[in-house]
């Protein structure tokens, strides 16, 4: 009768452990969320992984001007129109008060059908997490967030949380550095105290994204952790559901900057890229572009692809069936050129626009995001100000299609005015 009670007991006891351990396998916020299938109304569009100023629908894009607009705009890639995401009757856009109204720090966000993003909080610090229905009206505050600004920020909403990216400077024993956290608060939840899923720091700013895959993060951090300048880039993933980090791999980094990130099934390829030539002579200038591969079974890493790419400038991004696009400055014939090419280096498309007007000189250029139908870019012209009335730069958000038979569109234009 001992023993029975006893194995009794030892079977209840293994049970409560085996219970403790799977509770804390499947701690997620519903049960919805239990899966590592993608759930597209409640995950990240990895696609925007970059400054997450855009985010999209099967039939339309939302996005912002990278420079100091702050407006949301939309862009149905069906009928081609396009505009300001706001649905106030008679509204001017020139107030806080319009729907459209964002910050372009908070990123763009589709989550539950509804578009999200957040604004600065002017009566406190910190910022408010909003909330819009996809026609511009029913714009609702959700809750207000630590979030205070940043270096490189990057906010993205994925299944039931708010993560926020973002790095900022400090001095330690005396010496300056620089800490990069990736946090997450429950969405809906304003007493959620910020969670650090990841961190780093080092010795000079760090670039870094992340995307998800079900549960579990995977991104990149490139730094300096000494005092010279030599970088170091970090392959991570964090198990969301087991409060879990591990650093996949970690490489010695030649490249300006890595670039964009994607994951496809058990692989997960970074994209990074440097300049050649002399600096001098920009016209002369090329750039070489590199992937790696990471395998996730195997846990190996190998570079699958190594180009190099005639023009300078571009951040590429990966996406949707491996392939990377960027927009490019042609310096010798003062131009942009948009380029989208497959896993193998072969171009897929190329699309060219030059000045037309006096005294316009190439500016910038910003790669949005690689989607599955095309490539949305942002490219800035440095104009000559000859009177204080006069426009000092001009962005332009191009849609650039991978299809030949589709036009590419240039789909809003700001104009910048600044005092002389």
């Amino acid at each position: 009768m001992k023993r029975w009670t006893w194995r009794l007991l030892s079977f209840l006891l293994t049970c409560i452990v085996l219970g403790s351990c799977n509770t804390q396998e499947s701690s997620v916020l519903d049960p919805k969320f239990d899966t590592e299938e993608y759930l597209p109304q409640f995950d990240m569009q990895n696609e925007f992984s970059f400054i997450n100023v855009a985010c999209e629908t099967e039939d339309t894009i939302y996005y912002m001007m990278y420079m100091a607009e702050r407006l949301i705009h939309y862009y149905n890639k069906d009928t081609g129109e396009g505009g300001i995401l706001c649905g106030k009757p008679e509204c001017t856009h020139k107030e806080d008060s319009c729907n459209a109204y964002a910050i372009e720090a908070g990123g763009l966000n589709i989550y539950d059908g509804r578009i999200w993003f957040i604004t600065w909080d002017p009566s406190a610090a910190g910022s408010i997490l909003y909330a819009m229905d996809l026609d511009g009206t029913n714009r609702e505050k959700i809750q207000s967030l630590s979030y205070q600004g940043g270096g490189n920020t990057k906010i993205h909403l994925h299944r039931g949380y708010v993560y926020i990216g973002s790095v900022q400077s400090e001095v330690t024993e005396g010496k300056s550095s620089y800490h990069l956290t990736i946090t997450r608060q429950e969405i809906g939840n304003p007493t959620d105290e910020p969670e650090i899923i990841y961190e780093n720091r080092g010795r000079m700013s760090q670039l870094f994204r992340y995307i998800f895959k079900g549960n579990k993060m995977y991104g990149y951090c490139q730094s300096a952790e000494g005092s010279g300048i030599e970088l170091t880039t970090e392959l991570f993933v964090c198990d969301l559901k087991k409060g879990t980090t591990e650093v996949l791999s970690r490489w010695d980094s030649t490249s300006i900057y890595p670039s964009g990130i994607w994951i496809n099934e058990d692989d997960v390829y970074v994209v990074e890229s440097d300049t050649l030539g002399d600096e001098n002579h920009l016209e002369t200038m090329t750039s070489l572009i590199w992937v790696w591969k990471y395998n996730l079974k195997e846990k190996k890493i190998e570079k699958c692809l190594e180009i190099e790419h005639p023009q300078i400038g571009g951040m590429w991004e990966i996406g949707p069936e491996m392939r990377m696009g960027a927009a490019d400055q042609l310096m010798q014939e003062k131009s942009y050129l948009f380029t989208i090419m497959d896993d193998q280096g072969i171009i897929l498309r190329e699309y060219s626009i030059k000045e037309d007007m006096a005294g316009r000189e190439l500016d910038g250029s910003l790669t949005y995001g690689m989607t599955e139908k095309g490539l949305l870019c942002s490219v800035t012209w440095r104009l000559e100000q000859t009177k204080k009335e006069d426009p000092v730069s001009l962005e332009e958000i191009w849609w650039i299609p991978i299809e030949d038979s589709k036009e590419v569109e240039k789909l809003a234009e700001y104009y910048k005015y600044n005092l002389m």
